[in-house]
């Protein structure tokens, strides 16, 4: 009486996907790879409009004074020229 191991049962073949299958699969991949780095750059520039529109107020008085002081200066040049 000889024991031996049961011989190997054979896998049912898996059927590998199709090159459409395949092909569609790369392309949703790319696209969702597209859209997360979108997402990101997407929310980077959000946070930098957001920023811009509330320092606006701040940016407008500045360049309000640079025009003034400007002014002041560009009479006192003709002042002194005139001197």
């Amino acid at each position: 009486m000889s024991t031996q191991p049961p011989p190997p049962q054979q896998s049912s073949p898996t059927s590998s996907p199709t090159p459409s299958q395949r092909t569609l699969e790369a392309k949703a991949a790319f696209t969702a790879s597209l859209r997360s780095a979108g997402a990101n750059y997407d929310a980077e520039l959000r946070d930098r409009t957001r920023t811009l529109h509330e320092n606006a107020a701040a940016l407008d008085k500045q360049e309000a004074e640079l025009r003034r002081t400007t002014a002041e200066l560009g009479r006192q040049n003709e002042q002194i020229g005139r001197s």
